[in-house]
C-alpha cells in the first residue's frame, strides 16, 4: 500500500505568517498569545498597534535615563490595561514587520 504524505504550501501569505506567527485581533487574545514565548505575535488592531508602536519608539532611546523612565511607563500601561504580565516587555521585543507590528519573543541565553 503507499504511503500518502499531506503536504501544505502556503499561497499569498508573507513569510512571517509561513513560519508560524500568531494573529491578535482583540484585547482579549492577547493575554494568551503572550503567554506562549515561542512564536512571534502580529497585532491586527490599530488601536492596540498605535499603542505599542508608541512604545516601540522608547524602546530604542532606553539608553537614556529619559528614555527608560518613559519606556517602563508605557509598557506598565499597556500590561495594566490589557490585563498581561507586568514584565512582558522583558520577554518581547516591539518590531514592525511587513508593516503589522510584531512581538518578538527575546531569546534568553
Amino acid at each position: 500500500m503507499p504511503v500518502v504524505h499531506a503536504v501544505g504550501i502556503a499561497v499569498g501569505v508573507s513569510a512571517a505568517a509561513a513560519v508560524g506567527t500568531i494573529v491578535v485581533h482583540t484585547p482579549n487574545e492577547l493575554v494568551d498569545a503572550l503567554r506562549q514565548r515561542e512564536k512571534p505575535v502580529v497585532i491586527d488592531n490599530k488601536e492596540m498597534a498605535a499603542r505599542f508602536s508608541s512604545l516601540q519608539h522608547w524602546q530604542e532611546a532606553r539608553m537614556w535615563f529619559f528614555g527608560s523612565l518613559i519606556f517602563a511607563m508605557l509598557a506598565f500601561a499597556i500590561a495594566k490595561n490589557y490585563k498581561i504580565e507586568a514584565s512582558w516587555h522583558r520577554d518581547w521585543k516591539v518590531n514592525t514587520m511587513d508593516g503589522k507590528l510584531t512581538l518578538t519573543p527575546i531569546e534568553t541565553k
